[in-house]
């Protein structure tokens, strides 16, 4: 058993950033009355999501690329109808490599240029409803993550094929938890990780979560 560190992320909201940390917590509510409805989340959510992003780092673009609801469900199998399961273990979204081809995937005319300049792949993650006891999300601090510690891994599905990093888990690690919104808050707290980054211009370009 390795036993590390775990802090509670609402209790020190602006003590953490994106270029710091690799996460941030954000007050955000959204107009979205049901998280079920598909066209409730790609016609009112992408679009808050965007001028999140834009408002906290300052971007002139952003693309908005896909989403996923997580749900436990006993017995039910994942990228099945419904929810997916509560991810199980800790990861990075994307690799060296799969960072810009995401990015040349979205504005396949502008990618090249934007590629020499800033660019981040930012996970937004919100409790729906209610606090997420069952399965809170949880971020490992930049500066306690090594390369070497990050293991590709293939992620096969049945008409495509992707690559994440899987994380091996250190004595020195250091993990922020967040349960979601406090009592009497509503639909408000937002943690924005970061799964990719030019790393020459951002320290913390790379961010585990589950």
């Amino acid at each position: 058993m390795i036993r590390v560190p775990v802090y509670d992320l609402r209790e020190e909201d602006d003590a953490f950033t994106l270029d710091g940390e690799g996460f941030a917590v954000v007050e955000r509510r959204s107009a979205v009355t049901d998280f079920q409805d598909e066209a409730q989340i790609r016609g009112t959510y992408y679009a808050e999501a965007e001028h999140l992003l834009k408002d906290v780092t300052g971007a002139g673009q952003v693309f908005i690329f896909d989403h996923t609801l997580r749900r436990r469900v006993p017995g039910r199998q994942d990228y099945g109808n419904g929810p997916c399961q509560p991810a199980t273990r800790v990861y990075v979204d994307h690799t060296a490599k799969s960072g810009p081809k995401r990015v040349r995937d979205l504005p396949p005319d502008e990618a090249d240029e934007l590629l020499k300049g800033r660019v981040q792949v930012i996970n937004p993650w919100r409790p729906i409803n209610h606090r997420d006891y069952d399965a809170p999300f949880a971020v490992a601090e930049a500066s306690s993550v090594r390369h070497e510690e990050l293991i590709p891994s293939d992620l096969v599905y049945p008409k495509s094929c992707g690559r994440n990093l899987q994380r091996r888990v250190q004595p020195r690690t250091s993990l922020a938890l967040h349960q979601g919104t406090a009592a009497g808050r509503g639909n408000l707290d937002q943690v924005l990780r970061l799964t990719f980054g030019c790393r020459s211009l951002c320290p913390a370009y790379r961010v585990p979560g589950a």
